[in-house]
C-alpha cells in the first residue's frame, strides 16, 4: 500500500511539473519539454542528496563526531 501510495504522489507530482514547465515555455517542442524535465530533475536530485547528507554533518558534529569527507 505505501508503494501505491509512493508512486501515485509521483506521478501527481511530475504531472504538475509538467504542466507548470509547458506554462512557461508556451512554444516549446515534446522534446524540449522532456529534456528541460529530465534536466531539472537530474538537479534537484543533486541538490536533495546534498542537503541530506548536510543533515547527518550537523547533527554528527552536534553529537562529537568529526568531518573526514563528504
Amino acid at each position: 500500500m505505501h508503494n501505491f501510495i509512493y508512486r501515485t504522489l509521483n506521478t501527481f507530482l511530475g504531472v504538475g511539473c509538467a504542466f507548470i514547465y509547458m506554462a512557461m515555455v508556451p512554444n516549446g517542442s515534446f522534446l524540449s519539454i522532456m529534456i528541460g524535465l529530465m534536466l531539472a530533475m537530474y538537479v534537484s536530485n543533486i541538490l536533495q542528496t546534498v542537503i541530506h547528507e548536510l543533515g547527518h554533518l550537523v547533527f554528527g558534529l552536534l553529537s562529537g563526531y568529526e568531518f573526514l569527507s563528504f
